[in-house]
């Protein structure tokens, strides 16, 4: 197209454009007026002369009518005919002359053949009639004869004793018209010259103007927005191509003004969007570290709180160990209470003993009856020892059941574990001792029975049975003692048991508030990280958005760069 442009164009621009339009008007005006007049002026001249031929026939029919009126038959003898007729013609018109037919057909004049019937087919119909008295009026007629049109004007006598003819060739005749309508031809093509000629240099002047404005218009479209003299120049014009120069001027002008606005702005929109990016990038940056740390605080909220329940779950747990050994020491207090009364029984029975052995050497007499009172003792004193024998089982297992506690409370059950392993000592020793016990028991049972039987024993019996009565009491005095000191540490236990209830109930309730908290800290957590998400999302898409104005920035400043403002 640029190529083009600088070339005019070529068959395509506006100047061949309108010379073509010009021509073609010129030429279609010659040709419509050639198309009218030709065959207008044609007809005229077939009319004239076919009119001019009409009246020769008709005024050399109406000169032989009266020489034939005058001479009659005689005009054929004398040459009288010859001499009328011979010279009349159409000046010009070489094939033009006059013939004439007498009412039998004959040819009584002809230029070639005089003498001959006629062979014109009209003029043969007319002597017909004739023949018939019918008398055509005279006319003009076209006829072909060899292949030779013919215009044929005849005149019949009033008395129809002959017709004078006048014919010509049509072609002789038209070729004046021929020559006319070729010269009509050559004058308008001659027209036609000058007028593209005239066209091309009106169309030139004309067009250089516009020329001149193409010229600037593609400057204009090749973003060039500076004015030239060129351009000065033609905004002076009082034409039309001024008023368009002066048009495309104030158009330049404001698209500079308009770019120059422009240019300022993108360079704006430029280091804007450039530092948007920047801001952008360095805020994704900070909300990716922001939702990293929220994320790692909700991770460890929501580990706080499945921790802080795991805990709930063990003081509760730890609460119902501790109201269950609660029960149970107090079942043990219980108990050591009863072997604190059976002790005490224990050592009643021993004093009394003590008495019987002491009266028994004076009141032998009643050892059947003392005997049998040792006897129920001693079934006392084996109830007796089977509870303490109990009681140290259970005392025993309580105590294994306290230093398992002890061991799940760690560092805070030590002391509980020392506690433990005492009394389970003690339930040892307590065991221990009522076993021996049931054994003294069982050979004072012995003892007595044989006391039955054996009288002369009784005084080694009893004797023996003092130093026995003696080292029971002594044992049982121990067994009082180490009894009184479990029912010490028992109630030691009963009192820590309680103060560990009134723990484990404050620790529940702290426990459960750390819950409630880590389950609304968890919560809060993963909804600043869902909103943290979303903001990271939103700006991300405002990164994008940044990114898209920094591209679209730099191609409206590439673009921009492409104007010549000046």
């Amino acid at each position: 197209m640029e190529e083009n442009g600088k070339k005019g164009y070529g068959i395509h621009s506006l100047k061949m454009r309108i010379l073509l339009i010009i021509n073609v008007s010129v030429l279609l005006a010659t040709i419509a007026n050639l198309a009218i007049v030709i065959p207008m002026v044609r007809n005229n001249m077939l009319e004239v002369n076919k009119n001019y031929i009409f009246d020769m026939a008709k005024s050399y029919g109406k000169t032989m009518q009266q020489i034939y009126d005058t001479m009659g038959e005689k005009m054929y003898e004398d040459g009288t005919v010859e001499r009328v007729l011979g010279g009349a013609s159409i000046a010009g018109v070489e094939t033009s002359y006059v013939y004439l037919v007498d009412k039998q057909g004959i040819m009584r004049y002809h230029p070639t053949a005089q003498g001959q019937p006629v062979n014109n087919s009209v003029i043969a119909r007319l002597v017909e009639q004739m023949a018939s008295d019918i008398k055509p009026p005279a006319e003009i007629v076209r006829y072909s004869i060899d292949g030779d049109a013919r215009f044929t004007g005849y005149y019949i006598s009033d008395r129809m004793n002959f017709i004078v003819v006048f014919t010509a060739a049509e072609e002789e005749i038209l070729a004046p018209m021929n020559s006319m309508i070729m010269r009509s031809v050559i004058g308008a093509i001659c027209a036609l010259i000058v007028c593209s000629i005239l066209a091309f240099g009106s169309v030139i002047r004309a067009v250089k103007p516009i020329a001149a404005i193409t010229a600037v218009i593609q400057k204009l479209g090749e973003l060039d927005l500076t004015s030239d003299d060129a351009q000065r120049a033609l905004c002076k014009r009082k034409d039309e191509t001024g008023g368009m120069s002066r048009a495309i001027t104030r158009l330049t002008d404001k698209l500079a003004q308009v770019l120059g606005d422009l240019q300022k702005q993108s360079l704006y929109l430029m280091e804007a969007a450039q530092s948007l990016d920047k801001n952008t990038q360095e805020t994704i940056n900070s909300v990716g570290q922001v939702e990293q740390a929220v994320g790692d605080i909700a991770s460890g909220a929501t580990s706080q709180a499945d921790e802080t329940q795991t805990a709930t779950e063990n003081v509760v747990a730890m609460g119902e160990m501790i109201n269950t050994t609660s029960g149970e020491v107090t079942t043990l207090n219980g108990k050591s209470q009863g072997i604190a009364e059976a002790s005490d029984g224990a050592m009643r029975v021993l004093d009394e003993l003590g008495d019987i052995n002491r009266k028994a050497v004076e009141a032998v007499h009643v050892i059947y009856k003392q005997t049998n009172t040792t006897n129920d003792s001693a079934q006392k004193i084996r109830e007796a020892t089977t509870l303490i024998s109990a009681i140290a089982e259970e005392t025993n297992l309580l105590s294994l059941n306290a230093s398992i506690e002890a061991a799940r409370a760690g560092e805070q059950g030590r002391g509980f574990a020392v506690v433990a392993a005492q009394i389970q000592k003690l339930a040892e020793q307590s065991n221990q001792s009522a076993n021996q016990i049931e054994q003294i028991i069982a050979s004072l049972l012995g003892d007595t029975a044989t006391a039955v039987r054996t009288m002369n024993e009784v005084q080694e019996i009893m004797d023996e049975q003092n130093n026995k009565v003696i080292s029971a009491s002594t044992i049982v005095g121990k067994v009082k003692h180490e009894i009184d000191d479990t029912l010490a540490g028992i109630r030691n236990i009963a009192d820590a048991t309680q103060e560990m209830q009134n723990a484990r109930n404050t620790v529940v309730d702290v426990v459960q508030n750390l819950t409630a908290i880590a389950e609304e800290n968890a919560a809060s957590t993963q909804e600043t990280s869902a909103s943290v998400t979303e903001i990271a999302s939103i700006i991300e898409d405002i990164a994008n958005n940044a990114s898209s104005l920094k591209d679209i920035a730099a191609h409206l400043d590439a673009d921009m760069r492409q104007f010549k403002i000046g």
